[in-house]
């Protein structure tokens, strides 16, 4: 079985499209990208490609079976409904969508097209690094877990000055802080029931970048473990992620240079078991997955299902409701709302 695959956006998209012309098995009819510039730069890379500007030529071609979604934010929420609509396979860079009508929308559309799925590249899934901690985890050699920390930390002040403060609104929470929600989440087994978030502007306060660029919150779960999660876009560091988690028998502190085990209280005689760090990672890895997924239904427990991406998305567009009413924030996800 070939696929024929349409990216749109060759920004990150560009990783996607280099994935799939490799392959021998995918098929890239078409590339669809507005800025001439890149147009210029790229195009003689994918010689048996159509290139378009008007993303509706993709939609249209009904040869098209996947289409990878990398434009820019505000306008994923339209393709993935034109792409449901039109019965295609989608993978969409994050976030899905940027409000909470639109993600009822995608839902909704989801439900009524059984035979189409949607996954989203939550890259982080991917990493050894990060698989290795999941495991150690799964294992519960940290015994019960009661607290978390996760950190974004951005560190590419300048591209905020880009598109993402000339679309109608950017969320650095949905945009970064999603990938700390999912390890949380992914590594907790379990949805927080709650949120509380609080956020600033002072890091970009004379860029002309329009919203905030940090946020906090914490998320409350029912067997009552807690974590704290931040999305710092403003740090004055490399991109880079903190994470840290609290057993009853041991800790786990993924700090900026590597990740290590703890098993002991006692500084002098404590256990130590060092993870190396993943210095590099590969943008299309869950792509791969998510067409084995499509072509040999092969599952990977990295790879997310459509109903996580839902439920992952709601928890994102609760942190930001949180900041707008500040309040804490308790979340419905039979209903795909707030209470």
């Amino acid at each position: 079985m070939t696929l024929n695959c349409a990216v749109i956006g060759m920004g990150v998209g560009k990783k996607h499209a280099d994935f799939i012309n490799k392959s021998n098995y995918l098929n890239l009819t078409y590339i669809c990208e507005k800025d001439p510039k890149k147009i210029s730069k790229y195009k003689s890379f994918y010689k048996k490609t159509i290139w378009v500007t008007n993303d509706n030529k993709i939609f249209n071609d009904n040869l098209i079976d996947l289409i990878v979604i990398a434009s820019y934010d505000n306008y994923h929420f339209s393709q993935i409904k034109k792409s449901l609509i039109k019965k295609k396979y989608i993978f969409c860079e994050k976030p899905i969508c940027q409000n909470l009508n639109q993600l009822k929308k995608i839902n909704c559309l989801l439900k009524n097209n059984k035979n189409t799925f949607l996954n989203s590249n939550l890259v982080l899934r991917s990493v050894e690094e990060f698989i290795k901690i999941y495991d150690i985890l799964e294992k519960k050699k940290l015994g019960k877990i009661y607290y978390a920390e996760a950190d974004y930390n951005y560190g590419r002040v300048i591209k905020l000055n880009g598109w993402r403060s000339e679309i109608p609104f950017y969320s650095v929470f949905s945009g970064g802080g999603i990938h700390m929600v999912d390890q949380i989440c992914l590594n907790f087994n379990d949805l927080p029931v709650s949120v509380t978030a609080y956020s600033n502007k002072i890091s970009t306060r004379n860029s002309k970048f329009k919203y905030n660029d940090f946020t906090v919150c914490l998320l409350k779960f029912k067997d009552n473990k807690i974590a704290k999660i931040t999305a710092n876009f403003g740090s004055v560091t490399n991109h880079h992620h903190l994470l840290k988690f609290y057993g009853t028998k041991g800790t786990i502190f993924k700090d900026y240079s590597e990740t290590k085990l703890i098993f002991n209280r006692d500084k002098e005689k404590s256990k130590v078991i060092k993870i190396n760090k993943t210095l590099k990672y590969n943008k299309s890895n869950l792509l791969k997955q998510y067409i084995d997924f499509i072509e040999r239904k092969k599952k990977y427990k990295t790879l997310p299902n459509q109903n996580y991406i839902i439920n992952l998305m709601l928890i994102c567009l609760a942190v930001d409701y949180s900041i707008k009413k500040n309040k804490e924030i308790k979340i419905n996800y039979k209903n795909i709302c707030f209470k």
